[in-house]
């Protein structure tokens, strides 16, 4: 299994945010068949800092889910309200994991 996970320091405006990143995990679920999960602030990070994470399969997994995302005119026009928040954004990291043991939402524990 790999896990996707992308880092996003916003202007910290959550009430502006949320309902952009709820548009943005439904957009995902409808024109990919895939869900992302958001987690926001806390843990050390910035204020604002949003993590974007999605498990896959294989890396061909992944770039199916990014075609059908780049054909979404939906996704674009989601990804430009976004971005107009974003200060700064973190490299995309892929980690590999060995699937068992406890697994919180896609994030492995044990």
């Amino acid at each position: 299994m790999l896990l996707f996970n992308r880092l996003v320091v916003t202007t910290g405006d959550m009430e502006a945010l949320m309902p952009l990143v709820q548009n943005l995990a439904a957009i995902v679920q409808k024109e990919a068949g895939t869900t992302v999960h958001v987690w926001a602030g806390g843990n050390g990070f910035v204020t604002g800092s949003l993590g974007f994470s999605i498990a896959y399969e294989t890396l061909a997994a992944r770039s199916a889910v990014t075609a059908k995302l780049g054909a979404s005119k939906a996704w674009w026009a989601a990804s430009r309200q976004f971005r107009e928040h974003v200060v700064s954004m973190e490299p995309d990291t892929i980690n590999k994991y060995i699937r068992g043991g406890t697994m919180g939402p896609n994030i492995p524990l044990g």
